[in-house]
């Protein structure tokens, strides 16, 4: 019984710890995407470079990416690129909301396919700091399934706790009860 009450513990705690760090990955994500990305001006932005960089797996803690442990090579696509914003001239780099990983290289080339260079895209500028932008604001379902999964492992944490708690209780209620 003993140590089936200690692995619940382990389990418990480590589901909402695990819940946390998630759901802290995504809620930044998250809140920019609902209050700050709806109110981003698009404009026109010129490529100016696209590239797949390389990384060790252990140095990225992204969401999507699949890799995890020192070793493993995951890849990221990058762009950069140049536009206006009120007559000043801005340079980004910023693809995504949240950064993705993945250990398939070629995915990622071909991702980055529609972005050659000279090419015209178009970014959306924050318009309170126009140093921000980002060219793909199209996976906004990213920050809600990493938050979303964040809180359910919080829930399911503790709900293991509390029924642990629950289980104890009665347990121990069932012994004095017997014995007297």
């Amino acid at each position: 019984m003993r140590q089936t009450v200690g692995a619940l513990v382990f389990l418990g705690v480590g589901a909402i710890a695990a819940g946390v760090i998630a759901f802290s990955k995504g809620l930044p994500a998250l809140r920019l995407t609902v209050f700050e990305l709806p109110y981003w001006k698009s404009v026109e932005a010129v490529v100016l470079k696209t590239e797949v960089v390389a990384g060790d797996a252990s140095g990225l803690s992204t969401p999507g990416s699949r890799a995890s442990g020192a070793g493993r090579t995951v890849y990221k696509p990058r762009v950069s690129y140049r536009y206006l914003w009120e007559g000043r001239e801005y340079t980004g780099n910023r693809f995504s909301l949240l950064e993705s990983s993945s250990d398939d290289e070629m995915a990622q080339r071909i991702r980055l396919q529609r972005y050659a260079v000279g090419k015209a895209v178009t970014v959306y500028v924050n318009p309170a700091d126009p140093s921000q932008a980002v060219i793909n604001r199209d996976d906004l379902f990213n920050p809600a399934l990493v938050s979303g999964i964040g809180g359910l492992f919080v829930l399911v944490g503790a709900g293991l706790l509390v029924t642990l708690v629950v289980v104890v209780r009665r347990g121990a209620k069932d012994t004095t009860g017997s014995a007297e």
